[in-house]
């Protein structure tokens, strides 16, 4: 079954520039990424020096790679490979729990498999998946045939989600048994199919970890040799459940049938030190480490031949983890687990969120790139591989993942762009975690961990890695509130269904972003809703011709793209007071530009104009920026024009209270894509006044469970049936978005004032949520504000039922008036565990009334110039271009801006090239100053600037560059020490800079005229035509052109031409002095220029010959024979 096409925007882009990829060195990698099960910390030898297991393959291959300290999963398996295969970490991911495994992914989820599929890799998945199937045995110990099953039956399965191949076990269960009688695996049409395990002696199954290797090691003949790179994902099952199985595992063989290890418990067989379920644990992990081994001998020989000539290690990245901490299972038991020979000096174990139970034995190996013995404490987790293999394969991820690369950490090459922490989950029922936490948020050396009764503890990794002693709370507020904060707002405490959305443009040309019609889902289409902040939302233009999409209002993303195709624009224009937040990532892409009219754009992570797009526009930025395109303060020539005020208010409104809305719940069960989404909001209404304007219906809260579908085994019909609300206190319930709510707005000119608004519902079953309160945007959804909470019992314990539910009223009476009013019904719970049962909602009603009022603000004034404001850091990189405008000296009125600005509150480092252009109107005053770019440190330079050379008469702009900020000096042309004057000093400065060509890095006051980096030929023709008194022939600059001349060009016969004044430098045909130059003495002897500003011109300034000799040192030294300029690049000493 092949799904259809998605696109994932992983367009084939060199992120070189950016992190150093191994794409931009023109040969893409292989890669292997082998992941582990319940594998601890501390049971392989590169960690733990105490441990009894041993695992020699992988100590040697950590020794000759990097070992990364602080690498991550999450508690237990599914959320582990959800964060692997998509690159969201444990609160976004939709299989964020083990109950996930019997659902799978989405068909809209974007895998790395894709991701690389669109690098042009060949993909493969051998191991154990965890989801897809059945495949449990049964009460007899037989292995029934599996089925699949899921979200999307097939459609979640690897070979539909970017994987070429695969081998091994869908099911969690099945992967269990280490002698299941059954493997999946795709056939030559692509398609899975059933495979008997039946290779054994006398048809019984074999081993599983023996047929993982064996099949590896056929994948890496078959794929090696070939023009493509490829991806492993290599899953061994070892060390997870059954580990008795390996007790009678026969002999380890390769598939050229040499044995590779020794059968059954090998070295283990009579150890006396340990008891019999040690062995099993120990040889179990062993033969995983015999078979990485011969791994890497297979990619040293891939044929098999002996001989290496083929080999593929050296253009082979192996990355090597866990998918969780150690368990008890099998076994084993917690007083095996945790003890310094399995977990090291770490605390826990699998499924809790001690150190134990998510901290991994991570390390990558890349023969030639990776440093051997190198190690590295940033802090990852398994959400970075996408990015990371995405950066080796030079494509871009899917946009908004928040995984980001490792590459430069690697390799120690490009910048390392850092995640603000990491953020785990553990959503297991509370009989299965041990103790009973919720989750954990670890940035930098300090972890919070929320257990679920509430508490919270606080412990400095640096200092105590075994957790052993939590920091005092109270001592700590302040930075407990800061992660609380930060987890919250990266997913914590989600229902199950919460998860990122996966959303594609398919608008028109002039539609708007909140149009739920203009978005569908990505693959599985449909319709896309409108955006929200779990969207990663890819705008991408039709391949028909330019378009241009509108935005207002907050809008908030995870992630969104804007690009074209085809060659085409795609521009989005985000309108007067808008918004537009992309929490992980704002990208513009080729093809893509992003205009600000008076504006925001938001990022908590960065914003990125990669090459070919283009951001603009008057605003204010927050987020890091990385400039590989084209940044162009001010509005662009050509963009829409904002759309016109708002009309008048009505003559006639409601100035009486009065009921101004009343949702329709009419049939709404059936307005519902389906039990794993919100579906489209209520907008139907039975009452609505005619000021009055649904902004956003009746909707879920972005933390609230799914809708209900029409048929579910809960609905009664017209209602809003929905689950979720997994909170225990209101404060958690508004950063959890635990609401239910909508948006109204009076008519522009009016304002509204809110009486009395209500909801009505009914609970169905013991665990829907019991406690409910109103809040709205009047008090800023403060619990402190809440006007009515209410508690109900659910309907089985006589609560409110259809037939009488439940109508919980807020009175405002006296409130403020308002000119938008955003309204929420907040639910939490009352007890543990957490789990979620339905709420029905049949009503939601407002009343209030109007008055004129809250007029209507002029629209503010778009110029071609204007100022970016942006919170953060500012990277203007190679290849990039800022494009800043001039229309005058003065910024001081918003409104009026005269000049483009770019105003960074932290640091700026530049590269790239400046384009200065001059607006119509604005005339140049010599000694002008505009401050372009102002920050709080600056470092670097541009390397090019275009645009210096206006057309007023003698006139440049001269870039300056100060420890914080870039200036615009409007000085004379060739002034290059700004002294009024263009003259010898001048010319010294210019000579003292002079490299010929092909080095870049000079400005302005090194000599560089014309802004292309380096002071060379182009820059001393244009300082010489502007030389003041130029008199060809004039020799020593006493304005006459006499026998004085003649000796000063007989003692620098042979120099370079700059060394005088009085040459005519564009049409000196050899740089030299020579005859040239004799001649053009001989044309004017006896002329006169009158006052000049030559060699004479000032008291300080040596006589004629003295300076001559001056310059001549300045520009060469002195030597015994003649001064001579060096032959440039492409260009002959006798030049054209």
């Amino acid at each position: 079954m092949m799904k259809h096409s998605r696109r994932i925007a992983a367009l084939v882009l060199c992120l070189g520039g950016l992190t150093g990829g191994a794409a931009a060195q023109g040969s893409a990698p292989s890669i292997i990424h082998i992941l582990a099960d319940d594998l601890g910390w501390g049971s392989v030898g590169f960690n733990n020096g105490l441990t009894y297991i041993q695992t020699p393959n992988l100590d040697a291959l950590a020794a000759g790679g990097m070992i990364l300290n602080r690498s991550y999963a999450s508690t237990v398996c599914s959320p582990s490979r959800a964060s692997l295969l998509t690159g969201a970490h444990n609160g976004h991911a939709i299989n964020d729990r083990n109950i996930n495994l019997f659902a799978g992914l989405r068909a809209e989820d974007v895998t790395t498999g894709e991701v690389m599929k669109s690098a042009g890799y060949s993909t493969a998945m051998i191991g154990k998946l965890g989801w897809g199937a059945t495949g449990e045995r049964d009460l007899f110990g037989d292995d029934p045939q599996p089925t699949f099953y899921g979200n999307d039956p097939q459609g979640d399965l690897p070979n539909n989600q970017g994987y070429d191949r695969f081998y091994g076990h869908l099911n969690h269960g099945s992967a269990h048994d280490y002698y299941y009688s059954w493997v999946w695996e795709t056939n030559a049409n692509g398609d899975m199919v059933l495979t008997a395990n039946d290779g054994g002696p006398g048809g019984e199954p074999e081993y599983l970890t023996d047929l993982i290797h064996r099949e590896s090691e056929r994948y890496i003949r078959d794929i090696a040799t070939g023009e493509d790179p490829f991806y492993l994902q290599l899953n061994y099952t070892a060390v997870h459940f059954e580990l008795t199985h390996v007790a009678t595992a026969p002999e380890f063989r390769n598939i050229d049938g040499d044995v590779i290890g020794p059968a059954c418990r090998g070295v283990y067989a009579n150890d006396p030190n340990l008891d019999g379920i040690e062995k099993d644990y120990a040889a179990t992990i062993t033969r995983m480490d015999t078979s990485v081994g011969a791994i890497i001998e297979r990619l040293k020989d891939p044929n098999g031949d002996g001989l290496e000539d083929d080999s593929v290690l050296d253009n082979t990245l192996i990355i090597f983890t866990s998918d969780n901490g150690a368990g008890p299972a099998g076994g084993m038991g917690e007083n095996r687990i945790n003890t310094p020979e399995i977990q090291g000096v770490l605390r826990g174990g699998k499924r809790d969120l001690y150190e134990g139970g998510i901290r991994m034995p991570t390390f990558a190996y890349w023969n030639g790139t990776i440093a051997p013995g190198a190690e590295s404490d940033l802090l990852n987790d398994l959400a970075d591989f996408q990015a990371t293999a995405a950066d080796l394969g030079g494509v871009l991820p899917r946009v908004g993942i928040d995984g980001v690369s490792i590459l430069p950490t690697l390799t120690g090459e490009g910048e390392q762009r850092l995640r603000k922490g990491l953020l785990f989950e553990n959503d297991q029922p509370s009989w299965l975690s041990e103790p009973d936490t919720d989750w954990t948020i670890i940035v930098g050396d300090m972890k919070l961990i929320r257990r679920r009764d509430g508490v919270n503890e606080l412990y400095n990794l640096a200092t105590d890695v075994g957790e052993a002693n939590p920091l005092d709370l109270a001592a700590n507020a302040a930075l407990v509130a800061e992660l609380e904060a930060l987890a919250f707002a990266e997913g914590a405490a989600k229902p199950d269904a919460y998860g990122t959305s996966y959303r594609d443009w398919v608008g028109g040309d002039g539609d708007r972003v909140t149009n739920a019609a203009s978005w569908e889902v990505t693959s599985a289409g449909g319709p896309g809703g409108t955006p929200n902040d779990t969207w990663s939302a890819l705008l991408a233009g039709a391949a028909s011709g330019d378009a241009t999409a509108f935005a207002d209002g907050p809008i908030e993303t995870l992630g969104v793209e804007v690009a074209g195709v085809n060659g085409n624009t795609q521009t989005l224009i985000v309108e007067s007071g808008g918004s537009l937040s992309g929490r992980n990532e704002v990208r513009v892409n080729t093809g893509g530009r992003v205009v600000l009219q008076n504006a925001a754009l938001h990022s908590a992570r960065w914003i990125d104009v990669l090459p070919g797009g283009e951001l603009a526009g008057q605003g204010a930025m927050s987020g890091n920026l990385y400039n590989r395109g084209v940044v162009a303060p001010g509005q662009p020539v050509g963009v829409s024009a904002p759309p016109p005020p708002p009309p008048p208010p009505p003559d006639d409104f409601t100035d009486a209270p009065a009921t101004l809305l009343a949702f329709n719940f009419s049939g709404a069960q059936d307005n519902n894509a389906g039990s794993s989404t919100l579906g489209s909001p209520l907008t139907r209404t039975s009452t609505l006044d005619p000021s009055l304007a649904v902004v956003q219906g009746f909707q879920n809260g972005s933390g609230v469970g799914f809708r209900e579908p029409n048929g579910g085994g809960t609905n009664k019909g017209n209602e809003w049936n929905t689950n979720g609300f997994e909170t225990f206190a209101l404060d958690d319930a508004i950063a959890a978005n635990d609401y239910m709510g909508f948006v109204v707005a009076p008519a522009p000119g009016l304002e509204m004032l809110l009486d009395e608004v209500s909801f009505t519902f009914w609970r169905n079953g013991q665990n829907a949520p019991s406690e409910y309160a109103i809040l709205t945007s009047i008090d800023g959804f403060a619990s402190s504000e809440a006007l009515v909470t209410t508690s109900i019992q659910h309907a089985n314990q006589g609560g409110p039922n259809l037939a009488n539910p439940a109508t919980l009223t807020a009175d405002y009476t006296g409130g403020d008036w308002v000119t938008s009013l955003d309204v929420r019904l907040y639910a939490w719970q009352d007890r543990d565990p957490v789990s979620t049962g339905h709420t029905h909602f049949v009503a939601a009603n407002l009343s209030g009334h109007f008055r004129l009022g809250g007029g209507q603000e002029p629209e503010p004034v778009l110029n071609l110039t204007g100022a970016l404001a942006l919170d953060g850091d500012f990277y203007q990189l190679a290849g990039s271009e800022i494009q800043i405008d001039l229309g005058g000296v003065d910024n001081t009125d918003p409104l009026d801006e005269t000049f483009d600005q770019l105003n960074v509150t932290q640091n700026v480092t530049l590269a790239g090239a400046l384009a200065l252009s001059i607006v119509e109107g604005y005339t140049p005053q010599l000694s002008d100053e505009i401050a372009i770019i102002t920050s709080s440190g600056l470092t670097g330079h541009f390397e090019s600037v275009s645009g210096v050379d206006a057309a007023w008469a003698g006139l440049a702009l001269a870039v300056l560059y100060t420890p914080t900020d870039v200036l615009v000096r409007v000085a004379l042309m060739g002034d290059v020490d700004f002294d009024g004057v263009v003259n010898n000093a001048d010319v010294a400065i210019s000579l003292a800079g002079f490299t010929g060509s092909g080095v870049t890095g000079q400005t302005y006051i090194d000599g560089d005229l014309d802004g292309d980096g380096d002071v060379d030929d182009v820059d001393l023709d244009i300082l010489y035509a502007n030389f003041t008194g130029a008199l060809q022939g004039d020799f020593n600059g006493d304005g006459t052109v006499d026998a004085a001349d003649y000796t000063v060009w007989r003692d620098n016969l042979g120099a370079v031409v700059g060394v005088l004044p009085g040459v005519s430098y564009a049409s000196d045909t050899n740089g030299t002095v020579d005859a040239e130059e004799y001649a053009a003495w001989k044309t004017n002897f006896g002329a006169s220029s009158g006052a000049l500003g030559g060699l004479n011109a000032s008291p300080n300034v040596p006589e004629p010959a003295s300076a001559a000799l001056l310059i001549a040192c300045i520009a060469g030294g002195l030597m015994a024979g003649p001064i001579r300029r060096e032959a440039t690049p492409g260009r002959s000493p006798s030049r054209p």
